[in-house]
């Protein structure tokens, strides 16, 4: 290297680059960058708000369920028969059984022997607990008391009225189920063979469906028809009117499938 050539890298170049290294340094330190890199955009890569976990919404309130009616809602739901001294049902009661299908059951009340007019302090007692749908089990009781004489009048005319005076009663309820009554003839400790009796209860049934939305009518008379008493599989006692263990389980089931309906009505 000759003399010139050192001179010039001592007091030129040297420098040159000494300046150059402490300018970057200084925008280093200072938390900025070097002058050449300032010419490129600041890209900055923005992270996606993670949204909150939403707030589990609360499950709907269950349907509100009364059931008021005769023997067969009491043995339905006691799972003892009024009128034998042995639990004759293996499955568990009828409000069980309604809680389990996602109803709340309010109100279960079954008086042996009643007719539709002798429930109506219960069916107030219902309509106040302020159920969406009603079960209503009766008319057996109004057909035996024709069939006997015992009636106001001996035809139908009472038992429709009593059935109509019961629904009034039940006019604000979104949904009344009842069932039909069997109108088999070998019942000889209730009608015998007047079976015009249960079918006035069960025509009255139907005239008064046709003409109030509410009342969802269960035809338990036909679903029953091929099983009585002395059949293959029974659903009545012997007596012809009160289910057996298998009867129970079908009345229900058919009791709850009409609920079901009404739920998807609304």
């Amino acid at each position: 290297m000759n003399r010139l050539t050192q001179i010039r890298l001592r007091y030129f170049i040297l420098p040159l680059l000494l300046i150059a290294a402490c300018s970057t340094g200084w925008y280093l330190v200072a938390g900025m960058p070097a002058p050449e890199a300032r010419s490129q955009p600041n890209v900055v890569a923005l992270r996606a708000p993670v949204p909150a976990a939403a707030a589990a919404l609360p499950a709907p309130p269950r349907p509100r369920v009364a059931a008021v009616g005769d023997s067969l809602l009491y043995n339905l739901d006691t799972r003892i028969s009024a009128y034998t001294d042995i639990a004759y049902r293996d499955d568990r009661a009828f409000t069980g059984a309604v809680t389990d299908a996602g109803y709340r059951p309010v109100l279960v009340s079954g008086r042996p022997g009643y007719a539709t007019a002798e429930l109506s302090d219960q069916v107030d007692t219902a309509v106040a607990a302020r159920p969406d749908a009603l079960v209503f089990v009766s008319g057996s009781n109004e057909a035996v008391d024709v069939a006997r004489g015992q009636a106001p009048t001996p035809d139908g005319a009472s038992m429709a009225d009593a059935i109509g005076a019961a629904l009034d009663e039940m006019a604000g309820i979104g949904c009344v189920v009842w069932p039909t009554v069997t109108t088999q003839s070998n019942i000889p400790m209730y009608w015998g063979t007047q079976t015009w009796a249960p079918a006035e209860v069960n025509r009255a049934l139907r005239d008064e469906a046709a003409r109030r939305p509410n009342l969802h009518v269960v035809d338990w008379d036909a679903l029953s028809a091929g099983h009585l008493p002395g059949s293959a599989d029974p659903w009545y006692m012997p007596d012809g009117l009160h289910h057996t263990s298998a009867g129970e389980t079908a009345f229900e089931a058919a009791i709850l499938e009409t609920l079901a309906q009404c739920e998807e009505e609304r």
